[in-house]
């Protein structure tokens, strides 16, 4: 068999991702009991390398991962659905996080995380116009 020691280690190139949702749930979250979607993103760095996310977004984080993943409208309205979400893609900033301990005392291997969505920033047409700022 052929192989590459590469292809043991789906660990990305920490930076900005991007990220799109291709499976999302609603469930409770355990800290406080408030709802919050459960999501399995497919996320690709910069050099074009993949690999499956789970992430969580609380309601504290709903507007960033609407406003990032093009549900601009379904935040404004105040409803966002898991179906809502399976629409969502964008740029996300994403790390490797060290594994944690393993209740047998060894350690779980080091798996990506998504830490923020990326929120575009949109510049209106008429921003600049009468500035006196020379560049």
């Amino acid at each position: 068999m052929k192989f590459n020691l590469e292809d043991l280690n789906d660990l990305l190139i920490e930076g900005i991702w991007n990220w799109k949702v291709i499976e999302a749930g609603e469930t409770i979250a355990k800290s406080n009991g408030k709802p919050q979607f459960e999501l399995k993103c497919k996320v690709a760095d910069k050099n074009g390398k993949t690999a499956e996310v789970k992430t969580w977004v609380p309601l504290w984080k709903l507007e960033e991962f609407c406003h990032s993943g093009g549900l601009d409208a379904e935040f404004e309205k105040k409803e966002v659905t898991a179906r809502d979400c399976l629409k969502a893609e964008g740029k996300c900033i994403g790390k490797t996080k060290e594994g944690d301990v393993a209740p047998d005392g060894g350690k779980y291997p080091a798996k990506n995380m998504i830490v923020n969505f990326i929120v575009p920033s949109v510049m209106l047409e008429n921003d600049f116009k009468d500035d006196d700022i020379n560049f």
